[in-house]
């Protein structure tokens, strides 16, 4: 088994920036938003739906002896890079992903580093207060303890997903979902091709519908930006990719050809977002 499914559980993280708040609060931003903000909820309640259970997600990390693989990583330091809100927004779903990777794999200090970096681009967002030292502190406390610091994690997302909503910038927590999603399958596809683990190329291909829930979350906000349109486009590129791996009675030898042509175009997307 590999590590492929250990990246989906950083969409738990991501899709909780959507899904994650449920109060009424969360809702009332304006009334002729409201069909506009449930078809979002609808769209990133599929996403998180498409994620294993944690419990499932430790036990094949334990049962495979997966290996850390820091060099596949977004580089922490980048953070101060990030200039307009958009890229800042990306990033902090990246960051967000290799936050949550370095804690299935109880790298504490790693987490630390990028909580750092994950608190400073919530900072430049105008979202004080939820990735602080108080964070910190329950992460080093937790570090034993993969559930609960990806609970840690996930909690934090969701305040600052109810923060960002409230403050009509719902179209931030698309972005930051994007870019975990886009980090998330980085590090699946380089797994996979690393282990060619047939059942990881399997759970692999089943993110071709995750995808078109993503590409719907874009579509779902009418004010979308040029640069979010943009995205769009870059992840429609990918389909035909997803539609390649899940044709039937493929060779496992076909499936990681396939996974191999994906990473190369998500390589690319990746880039133009981690610059």
């Amino acid at each position: 088994m590999k590590n492929l499914i250990i990246s989906i559980i950083f969409l738990a993280v991501l899709s909780l920036c959507s899904c994650g708040s449920s109060s009424d609060d969360h809702m009332e931003i304006k009334d002729e938003s409201h069909l506009e903000n449930n078809i979002h909820q609808e769209q990133a309640k599929k996403i998180f739906n498409s994620i294993p259970d944690p419990a499932v997600l430790t036990k094949i990390i334990t049962d495979a002896q997966l290996e850390y693989r820091f060099d596949i990583l977004n580089d922490p330091m980048k953070y101060a890079s990030y200039n307009l809100e958009q890229d800042k927004a990306l990033n902090l779903g990246v960051y967000g992903t290799d936050l949550s990777y370095a804690s299935m794999f109880e790298q504490t200090q790693e987490c630390l580093t990028y909580l750092k970096s994950v608190n400073q681009l919530c900072k430049s967002l105008g979202i004080n207060g939820v990735f602080d030292e108080n964070t910190s502190d329950r992460i080093e406390a937790n570090k034993s303890n993969r559930d609960s610091l990806l609970t840690i994690i996930s909690g934090s997302f969701a305040q600052a997903d109810e923060y960002l909503t409230k403050n009509k910038r719902g179209n931030f927590s698309t972005l930051i979902i994007i870019g975990g999603w886009i980090e998330g399958m980085y590090i699946a596809c380089n797994l996979t091709l690393d282990s060619k683990n047939e059942q990881a190329a399997n759970e692999l291909a089943k993110h071709g519908e995750t995808l078109i829930s993503i590409i719907k979350l874009i579509e779902s906000y009418e004010s979308a930006t040029t640069e979010v349109e943009k995205l769009k486009t870059d992840l429609k590129i990918l389909e035909p990719f997803f539609n390649e791996l899940n044709k039937p009675n493929m060779t496992l030898d076909s499936k990681i050809s396939a996974i191999n042509q994906l990473n190369i175009k998500l390589i690319e997307v990746r880039k133009s977002i981690i610059k």
